[in-house]
């Protein structure tokens, strides 16, 4: 007894420690907002937020106040800021308060202010509530004047050069107003207007003098989860057309900001996806025809970005509610590296091509009061190695230079990607002599020692690095140098296990030795020889074992777990990480569905089989399933990813070895028809999804009944 109570004691306190630590984790989260960050792939194969040395120095806020011409002449205060933009030495600030434009250099000095658009017949126009601004190479500005329905486009002076609006063509739709917050310029000339709430895309227009409507471009497409398609359903089978037709439909979500790029691919940003939604897929970079080529390489598979969660994968909260993730601007350098900004946040992601995320910037979740913080950023823009963001509410534009180390990690990781990765080495060496979270470092050298040809190490920082692919790579040479140096002995052991197999098979059949005497146990594995017999068995002589087909189901459930933690080249979870609960519901779950639905359906359509033959039958089919995974789990732990071709046919083919049996049991117990079998199962398919969606609705309804209950508890406890 008192044993047990010390060991009570030592839980409670290590719970309080772990309290405590995670106390702290959220703490630094949100209250040192000047940290900078990188994001970590744990031993858990998940991303998650570490520190990271900063890569880039703040410098202090720069007021309305502090801008002044050459001659010491100040300016207006700020209204509203909206925009900002930087281009060959010059940095536009867009106030769509005041209708205005100041033109800055480098050191924030006032080259000259744009105050209304000058048109042809002298006359000035406003552009207040105007939301965007670019300049071409060529000094032309482009106002995405929102409020007033159009596209200003004027020389370096201000002077209109010509004016865009709402086309007239069929190709427009009617739902979509013209009320612009972004315009960018490819290198043929073409232009993308990008409107408000537009989830057609961007609008493209036909290079100058023309500007001819052609079109939408690289429009975002819909998703859904469980609980959408869950209502959908309920809707198909219990609304009639009236009600469907006034019911909200799925529909993209639309760009906030886009950029071309210095390789000639434009790049956009989605914002907020939905309630309690992740900043999933909002950074993508288009070819010319609308494709998202932006490849996810963070996890060491290269991947389409379109799944990749940028920024934190985690929420703040604030009075209880959580803070979602808001990516509102997005920008790239002359190294093609992407700079998005997290407005609900404060914070500016640095990420390269291959979505790594190098750094953070900023901070503040729109109370940011120290420098380099923001209270409610909402534009970023890039110019030789600095990054300018406007903030409304502190009206004035922080900024941030590069410092030596991220000069460092940057020309590391360009000869990196360029294939260098020796040049690359030493550079990589010294980023982790400083940062030892830089997984990119771990990459770079993996990569190098690769080259080098020390495999081994090539494998050790891979692994550090979680790249998965070159740690395969230098696996394969390391597993040929083996074979290679142990080749007579594997080439032996190898003889003498089929010699050892064929004289033992022979003694067998000689002294009539019988390897299985449980009937039940044989009539079990005999269904991988002989189908037909072994149905025939439980259906006419009963020898089919309930507990026999538990123990094939548990199996399957075992090795399922221990496939799911297998080798690191084809590992996507740890131990740690895994759910049992959802393993039990793809094992357990789904046979007793099907069992259960097909029973149900078969007894309305005179089927033989008893409850049962069918659960036996079902599970008896699932051994090609345990071999399949037994398979996978040695597989996975001796071949590379070049070789994974062979773990899919082993995948198929054991799918389709267990669909045929089930297929031949059912028809068997059940004594149907080939036609009778395939409606049958179709209508079981139909029962299981019922029962699914059934599931589904009694949960949200527990958990409905389960909030009123406790809203009247709360009323009757507070009156």
């Amino acid at each position: 007894m008192r044993n047990f109570k010390r060991l009570i004691a030592l839980v409670l306190v290590i719970a309080c420690l772990f309290s405590f630590a995670l106390t702290a984790s959220a703490a630094d989260y949100t209250d040192s907002p000047n940290d900078a960050t990188t994001m970590w792939v744990n031993s858990t194969a998940k991303k998650e937020m570490v520190y990271a040395k900063p890569m880039y120095e703040t410098n202090p806020l720069i007021e309305a106040s502090d801008m002044k011409y050459a001659d010491g002449t100040g300016i207006e205060p700020f209204e509203k800021l909206a925009d900002i933009f930087a281009i060959d030495g010059k940095i536009y600030v867009l106030d769509g308060g005041s209708s205005r434009i100041i033109v800055l250099d480098e050191n924030y000095t006032v080259l000259s202010e744009i105050k209304g658009v000058i048109t042809a017949d002298g006359s000035t126009t406003e552009f207040k509530g105007a939301r965007g601004i670019m300049v071409d190479e060529n000094g032309l500005i482009y106002i995405s004047d929102h409020d007033h329905t159009r596209v200003l486009i004027t020389d370096s002076k201000g002077k209109l050069i010509t004016t865009l609006t709402k086309p007239i063509d069929d190709m427009w739709p009617n739902d979509l107003n013209f009320n612009p917050i972004k315009v960018i310029k490819d290198k043929m000339g073409y232009l993308y207007v990008l409107c408000n709430g537009s989830f057609y895309g961007a609008a493209m227009y036909t290079p100058a003098p023309e500007y001819k409507f052609k079109g939408f471009f690289g429009a975002n497409v819909t998703t859904t989860n469980i609980l959408e398609a869950v209502n959908k359903l309920w809707d198909i089978l219990f609304t009639n057309s009236v009600k469907r037709s006034k019911s909200a439909k799925a529909l993209p979500y639309s760009f906030v900001d886009m950029e071309l790029g210095s390789d000639g691919y434009i790049y956009t940003c989605t914002g907020i996806k939905g309630y309690d939604r992740k900043a999933t897929g909002s950074v993508r970079r288009l070819n010319p025809t609308g494709t998202n080529i932006l490849i996810d390489k963070s996890t060491g598979t290269a991947v389409d970005s379109t799944n990749m969660v940028f920024g934190a994968e985690d929420f703040a909260k604030r009075h209880g509610n959580l803070i979602k993730h808001d990516m509102t601007s997005v920008t790239i350098d002359n190294n093609n590296y992407i700079y998005v900004l997290d407005s609900a946040y404060g914070r500016i992601y640095v990420y390269d091509l291959e979505c790594n995320m190098l750094n953070t910037l900023g901070g503040g979740i729109d109370n940011g009061t120290q420098a380099g913080t923001f209270k409610k950023a909402i534009a970023i823009t890039n110019m030789n190695g600095n990054i300018y963001a406007i903030d409304e509410i502190k009206a004035g534009i922080v900024s941030f230079t590069i410092n030596s180390y991220g000069e460092l990690v940057q020309q590391a990781q360009a000869l990196t990607m360029a294939g260098d990765y020796l040049d690359a080495a030493p550079l990589w060496r010294e980023v982790l002599k400083v940062d030892r979270n830089s997984m990119i470092a771990y990459r770079g050298l993996a990569k190098a020692y690769l080259i080098e040809g020390k495999y081994e190490k090539a494998m050790e920082y891979a692994e550090r690095g979680y790249d998965r692919a070159t740690y395969s790579a230098a696996y394969g040479y390391v597993r040929t140098e083996f074979t290679e140096k142990h080749f007579t002995i594997i080439f032996i052991g190898v003889i003498l296990l089929v010699v050892a197999l064929v004289l033992g098979l022979n003694y067998k059949k000689k002294k009539n030795i019988v390897l299985i005497k449980n009937k039940k146990v044989k009539v079990a594995l005999g269904i991988l020889t002989h189908p037909a017999d072994t149905f025939y068995e439980i259906k006419r002589n009963g020898n089919g074992s309930i507990i026999v087909a538990t123990v094939i189901l548990v199996l399957w459930y075992i090795f399922k777990i221990i496939g799911l933690t297998s080798g690191f080249i084809f590992n996507d979870t740890s131990i740690i990480d895994v759910n049992a609960w959802y393993a039990l519901a793809q094992t357990f779950g789904l046979v007793a569905l099907f069992v259960l639905s097909n029973w149900l359906v078969c007894v309305l359509f005179e089927g033989k089989a008893k409850l049962k033959e069918i659960y036996i039958v079902t599970c008896y089919s699932l051994i090609p399933m345990v071999i399949q995974a037994i398979g996978y789990d040695i597989l996975s732990n001796v071949l590379t990813l070049n070789e994974q071709s062979f773990l899919n046919i082993l995948n198929y083919a054991c799918i389709i070895l267990t669909a045929a049996y089930l297929i031949m049991g059912i028809i068997n117990i059940q004594e149907f028809t080939l036609g009778k079998f395939i409606f049958t199962t179709v209508v079981t398919l139909l029962a299981m999804i019922l029962i699914i969606f059934l599931i589904f609705l009694v949960g949200i309804l527990v958990q409905q009944s389960g909030d009123f209950i406790k809203t009247v508890v709360m009323e009757v406890l507070y009156r």
